[in-house]
């Protein structure tokens, strides 16, 4: 996940596409299973999957 310093987005680390804004953000404190993780309360190009139960680490 990159944070463009020229505009206020979110971006995806490989393809530099725009994900979510910085007012978007909820918390920097998740654990994926990649690593660290965001939470947004919007997201934008992006593919939505099946809904599933995930129990997740946060920093709250």
């Amino acid at each position: 996940m990159g944070e463009s310093r020229e505009h206020p987005v979110f971006t995806c680390r490989n393809c530099r596409n725009p994900i979510a804004l910085h007012g978007d953000l909820l918390s920097k404190k998740y654990v994926a299973k990649s690593g660290q993780a965001y939470m947004f309360s919007h997201a934008m190009n992006i593919v939505v999957g099946a809904k599933e139960d995930k129990q997740l680490m946060t920093g709250y």
